[in-house]
């Protein structure tokens, strides 16, 4: 499965309007709208994450090496 994202408004009639054409001519899709709320609640979200991910991993948590992988993922890219 491939992921495309684009940018889209929806207008007056609940039509989703897209900034560009997709290049998904003939196939199924599945679409996923994440609703932009305003900059608070996308803040306290990022907060919320934040505190689950310190609630995972405890300061005694030890940190792990590029030796200690067992097997290397060839699709990895540090950078993107």
């Amino acid at each position: 499965m491939e992921a495309i994202e684009v940018i889209g408004k929806i207008d007056e009639q609940g039509k989703l309007i897209v900034d560009e054409l997709l290049p998904v001519h003939n196939k199924q899709v599945r679409v996923v709208l994440l609703i932009e709320e305003d900059e608070q609640e996308r803040k306290d979200w990022i907060k919320l994450s934040m505190e689950g991910l310190s609630r995972a991993y405890g300061p005694d948590e030890p940190e792990y090496t590029v030796d200690m992988v067992k097997e290397v993922n060839p699709k990895y890219n540090p950078h993107g």
